[in-house]
């Protein structure tokens, strides 16, 4: 009964995606969310094919999202119809767009089981694709060279892509992008699937040799939000270990951790004036308005506030159109930019970037359990936001979505498992036990 009741989660039949086709699933949803290459074939067309797999899989599976779900695409959805009905059609491809990726990452999320665990492998397998790329560049082997004629052009001319890696060339190609279209970004990916890690209850399933690969390619970004955000991993990793007894893989995680925690403080340390005279230059050209500071992260914040204060609670839809008008310069800048944070919440308003946030800290705390562990998470995702636009794409939009495995649901309380969408033979099955 307790099998068939895990099994009733979320559905109404026993139907469930073979293993491939979850990984597949999966896969897609990390390429089409970070892969310069996708936007060659042009932006539309990945998001409609996987949103046309993602509805097939719904119908297939016969699934039924969780109350909580509805709750969240039906919010921002209707923020969306808001825009277009106030902004006219100029806004709706990318409105309906963004749904798209809602209903994209709800669905991926609801049917791919064990999906921390599937997006670390994952991960682990891009990582370990990447350093075959990377670290040829570090003892002299022209392999940009050797592959420029098997690349894609992305009409950028500081990438060189062919698929699997991209070699961006903004810092003289000294950075590990993976097949992200930058090294933050890859960074960012990288610090999901270690922050999944850490909150898994599901851990024993990953292996050593996968956490020590991701934890190396992420080194190798120089990103210095991604080496805080490892720091910041590190030490909620020490605060929740895999076990409280000492084991193999206990130890080989905490000599992982505690040997990046060196790297990366070895590595602010000794760029530490650096760092300071960046964000204290990057601070001041904010406040006085220097030239071309709208596209660093203070400055964007500053930019944005001022059309947050014209449009606080529904924001400026999804399209960048309405806030930039017929000024080329505007367009640049925005185009510029990349603070995920204030940009959502001018996109989305404070009601959208609230319920973005809450969505992602409920997400989290179905996984961790653990309120303290959630917050350090939120803060982390939130940290790795303030570098980059995550929450453009369907991998990052999952968080809102997510749902504990399987093996946790028979330990909720009913209210709660009423939230997450579970059958009645669910609930029945694994109410809490009575005293004799």
């Amino acid at each position: 009964m307790y099998a068939a009741s895990m099994q009733s989660l979320g559905r109404s039949t026993q139907r469930e995606l073979p293993e491939l086709a979850q990984y597949a699933l999966l896969s897609g949803v990390v390429i089409s969310s970070g892969n310069p290459i996708v936007t060659v074939w042009g932006s539309e067309i990945p998001w409609l094919v996987l949103s046309a797999v993602a509805i097939a899989a719904a119908l297939y599976l016969r699934l039924k999202l969780s109350p909580s779900d509805y709750l969240v695409i039906g919010s921002l959805s209707a923020i969306s119809v808001l825009h277009v009905a106030f902004f006219g059609t100029a806004v709706a491809a990318a409105s309906a767009g963004f749904v798209l990726k809602l209903i994209i990452a709800a669905v991926c999320a609801a049917t791919v089981q064990n999906l921390t665990i599937k997006l670390i492998r994952i991960m682990t397998v891009l990582a370990g694709m990447s350093l075959v790329f990377y670290l040829p560049l570090l003892v002299g082997v022209d392999l940009v060279g050797l592959l420029r004629p098997f690349s894609v052009s992305t009409g950028d001319l500081n990438l060189i892509t062919v698929g699997l890696h991209t070699y961006n060339f903004t810092e003289g190609a000294t950075r590990n992008s993976g097949m992200f279209w930058e090294p933050g970004a890859f960074a960012g990916y990288l610090t999901l699937a270690l922050l999944f890690f850490t909150i898994s209850k599901d851990r024993r399933q990953v292996s050593v040799l996968g956490l020590a690969i991701i934890v190396v390619a992420l080194l190798t970004t120089r990103s210095t939000i991604g080496y805080a955000a490892l720091a910041m991993i590190a030490l909620l990793m020490a605060a929740n270990p895999i076990s409280k007894r000492r084991s193999p893989l206990g130890l080989a995680v905490a000599a992982i951790g505690a040997c990046a925690l060196l790297f990366v403080f070895v590595a602010l340390s000794t760029n530490l004036e650096f760092l300071a005279a960046k964000t204290i230059y990057q601070w001041e050209s904010a406040l006085s308005g220097r030239a071309g500071n709208e596209t660093t992260r203070f400055g964007q914040i500053i930019f944005d506030m001022r059309d947050i204060f014209l449009r606080p609670v529904t924001g400026w839809s999804a399209s960048p159109q309405p806030r930039i008008g017929e000024s080329a310069a505007i367009e640049a800048i925005i185009q510029g930019q990349g603070n995920g944070l204030s940009g959502f919440v001018v996109r989305y308003g404070f009601l959208g970037g609230s319920i973005a946030m809450l969505g992602t800290f409920f997400g989290m705390l179905r996984w961790s359990s653990s309120i303290v562990a959630t917050i350090v998470s939120v803060a982390i995702i939130g940290l790795l936001l303030f570098g980059q636009q995550f929450f453009n794409y369907p991998a990052f939009l999952m968080l809102f979505f997510l749902r504990p495995p399987r093996s946790q649901i028979a330990r909720l309380p009913v209210i709660a498992q009423r939230a997450l969408g579970a059958s009645a033979p669910a609930r029945a099955a694994s109410s809490w036990p009575r005293r004799p």
